[in-house]
């Protein structure tokens, strides 16, 4: 297959992350976004987890982590890293999380987890029109109100 893993190495000659490829990557600050590059597209109507709770009520409940990663000394030349956990973004946009059995897991959790940060920023580009829409509802509710 076209499956690859790579280790990024640190001073100590230690395996500081490693990356895994199931398939090609083309960086230029991402993906192809190319339509010519895609097939069977589809407008985003929001996740199979949740069919009617909107993007940013699904959102809202996700919240932002401060940590360290396991491999990373406890140490303050070490930042604390913030950021978000794959377990809980699969909770509720369960296709921007991609799984690695990589033998790492628990049997509860065979699979080291990521996110699919490129996909989360189009979700986010939704639910700003979501706010967006809903904004321009309460604007005119306001207007009809002074208007009365």
């Amino acid at each position: 297959g076209n499956s690859a893993t790579m280790n990024l190495i640190n001073k100590n000659n230690e395996t500081a992350s490693t990356f895994y490829s199931t398939g090609n990557i083309y960086m230029m600050g991402g993906r192809w976004s190319d339509e010519r590059a895609k097939t069977n597209i589809e407008a985003y109507t929001g996740s199979a987890a949740e069919p009617s709770a909107s993007i940013v009520e699904r959102l809202s409940t996700i919240k932002p982590k401060k940590f360290r990663f396991r491999n990373t000394p406890s140490d303050s030349k070490y930042p604390i890293t913030i950021g978000l956990i794959a377990q809980d973004v699969k909770t509720k946009f369960p296709e921007l999380v991609n799984a690695k059995n990589d033998g790492t897991g628990s049997a509860d959790t065979p699979e080291m987890m990521g996110i699919n940060f490129t996909g989360l920023r189009a979700v986010l580009y939704e639910a700003v029109k979501e706010i967006k829409t809903e904004l321009s509802g309460i604007t005119n509710r306001v207007t009809t109100l002074e208007n009365a």
